[in-house]
């Protein structure tokens, strides 16, 4: 299904957001922004979390051991890129909401320090869940 939310959503992780360091947007290149600028219209957060978890745990589904654990990081390291961006985008939105919230109380449980990602001790995150 083109042109749905979980689509775009996949086509900025695979193109905007491929496993680069940082990510810069920039005038030519803002699609990542408009899109985390206006997601709520027509990708509620709930939903978005939801899918940005599915991805967050997808895999390449075949192929060599060392081609899917290549897929299966390349995807994560697109999802943490994709969780920064939306931080640095709405900082106030994305610490006080109980859904994104939950999407990073979730997350803990995953072998990435989500406290180093936002420069704040674990028990102030917890505190802000």
């Amino acid at each position: 299904m083109a042109g749905t939310p979980e689509k775009i959503l996949e086509y900025l992780l695979e193109t905007r957001l491929d496993s680069k360091e940082h990510h810069e947007t920039t005038a030519e290149d803002s699609l990542l922004e408009d899109f985390l600028l206006t997601h709520s219209v027509f990708f509620p957060d709930d939903k978005l979390c939801q899918a940005i978890l599915g991805h967050y745990h997808s895999s390449s589904g075949g192929g060599a051991e060392q081609e899917e654990g290549e897929f299966i990081m390349s995807q994560k390291k697109c999802v943490i890129h994709f969780v920064q961006a939306w931080r640095d985008m709405e900082p106030d939105k994305f610490f006080s909401s109980p859904v994104i919230g939950h999407l990073l109380e979730v997350s803990c449980v995953l072998p990435f320090d989500w406290s180093r990602m936002f420069d704040a001790p674990r028990c102030e995150l917890k505190a802000a869940i």
